[in-house]
């Protein structure tokens, strides 16, 4: 399976963020709980950061995030609506967003961790990091079936987390048994089944977070 060049970015613009100001078909909640899991802040690693909201969150909670990605389009939007958010407190209004890792922490201490590079984007390969326990936590949501070799994935976020790892996919298990074909920017699609087997070698867990979405906290040691 060869999957188109991923251009979500250049079609949609920053589209993660508009699905969390509206809760798109539960993003805004799917997207706290991601936050809720790790309550402890340290560094984080966000894989596959896209245009930044999630690595936003996390900067919110008190995290200090590094965002990759290889969508130069994808980083830019990251750099420029997090400061827009943060600056101008964008979407802020937005009442469903009050008492959210949106919306968390004092603005001007916020402000000063950001200017003083708490929250870095970065365009960049996963396949590229080499860096070994470098990070407390690592985040990496609906990306590794976008990659062609996602072993080297796991293997390289493994290497560089101190404590565990937070993957989501979605749930390719059909109701007749079957796994459905790999989406237009996919390489893969699993069940839990086969997903577990790719995790072989790992301690890892399954993670109740969606319907239709595999989730799994993957450990360091």
């Amino acid at each position: 399976m060869i999957a188109k060049p991923f251009i979500k970015y250049d079609i949609g613009g920053g589209y993660h963020w508009k699905w969390y100001l509206v809760n798109f078909d539960g993003y805004r909640d799917f997207t706290n709980n991601l936050v809720d899991l790790i309550p402890k802040a340290g560094r984080l690693l966000d894989v596959g950061c896209g245009d930044g909201l999630i690595s936003y969150l996390f900067f919110r909670s008190g995290f200090d995030v590094v965002g990759i990605d290889t969508s130069e389009t994808g980083i830019q939007l990251a750099k420029m609506v997090s400061e827009k958010v943060l600056r101008e407190s964008l979407g802020a209004d937005v009442k469903d967003v009050q008492e959210t890792p949106y919306t968390e922490g004092d603005l001007g201490l916020m402000i000063e961790r950001f200017d003083a590079g708490a929250l870095q984007y970065s365009n960049h390969s996963i396949y590229d990091l080499t860096e070994a326990d470098s990070f407390d936590y690592a985040i990496c949501s609906e990306v590794i079936e976008h990659l062609e070799h996602p072993e080297q994935l796991l293997e390289n976020v493994h290497r560089a987390i101190r404590n565990f790892a937070i993957i989501t996919t979605p749930n390719g298990l059909q109701p007749d048994g079957t796994i459905e074909e790999p989406g237009a920017y996919d390489f893969y699609a699993w069940s839990p089944e086969t997903f577990a087997e790719l995790l072989k070698g790992y301690k890892f867990e399954f993670l109740d977070l969606r319907p239709d979405t595999i989730s799994v906290k993957l450990f360091k040691s």
